[in-house]
């Protein structure tokens, strides 16, 4: 008898401590945001310092934009990054890339074509419906997507590598693309002809930063990307800075006679 009611006890204690289906959903649900957030976080910034000062440059230098007409744009930008569109951009690149087989150790080439193409394709099915939501009719919305698509063919790698660096240096993402990339670069340059002096020295400095940069402790790795980060703002104030006086309009008010 005595073990019956214990029996009894201890199934009625496990009972009490059974989740329901809604507590597990909403605890599974707390753990992927938990994991999400903060790489969407990483993803984002590093996409928008990567960004913002190429585009500002070529807004103000070749539109001829001036500053404030720029500045809002870049800061709609970041604020729609942050909105969604960024995390849409990092799940579909790591969708592509798994379909596609590339991995962080793939060859330096391959992932560069990979981030050309599908950030050109990304931007232009992107910009059409956000340039309609901005005011434009279809054929400027047309017109826009395709320029963003161009811009992005060369600026899809830069894009790429911001996204996977920030994931190694931050530690959300764990990778080793940085030292990966600086061995390729070196493998390309010995391949060149090692013979010459300042390939040869180009070479053994790009695998010793690699090296040292996957050799650094996590707390400087972060302090490297706070001052990528920092890098990519004071770029960004220097374009402005630059360009002040070139695209600001001057209003002539006629005077009473």
């Amino acid at each position: 008898m005595d073990k019956i009611k214990r029996s009894r006890v201890e199934k009625s204690t496990s009972d009490s401590y059974a989740l329901s289906p809604q507590q597990i959903a909403f605890s599974q649900l707390y753990t992927k945001a938990r994991e999400e957030i903060p790489l969407h976080l990483v993803n984002t910034t590093a996409l928008n310092a990567a960004a913002t000062p190429p585009y500002a440059a070529l807004e103000v230098g070749l539109a001829k934009m001036t500053d404030d007409v720029s500045l809002g744009s870049r800061l709609t930008a970041v604020g729609l990054g942050y909105a969604g569109i960024a995390w849409l951009y990092s799940k579909g690149r790591d969708f592509s890339r798994r379909v596609l087989q590339i991995t962080d150790n793939s060859k330096e080439r391959i992932q560069a074509i990979h981030d050309a193409i599908y950030t050109a394709a990304f931007n232009g099915v992107a910009c059409f419906p956000l340039y309609l939501w901005m005011g434009a009719d279809s054929k400027q919305a047309t017109i826009g997507s395709l320029i963003g698509a161009a811009v992005s063919v060369p600026l899809g790698p830069v894009l790429g590598y911001a996204v996977d660096a920030a994931g190694e240096l931050t530690g959300i993402r764990p990778n080793h693309r940085i030292s990966h990339s600086f061995d390729s670069l070196a493998e390309t340059l010995e391949k060149r002809n090692i013979s010459k002096p300042p390939l040869h020295y180009l070479a053994n400095k790009s695998r010793r930063v690699g090296e040292f940069v996957s050799e650094l402790r996590p707390r400087s790795k972060k302090t490297l990307a706070a001052l990528l980060l920092a890098g990519s703002i004071a770029a960004t104030a220097g374009v402005y800075a630059l360009t002040s006086d070139e695209n600001s309009q001057v209003i002539e008010t006629p005077q009473s006679k």
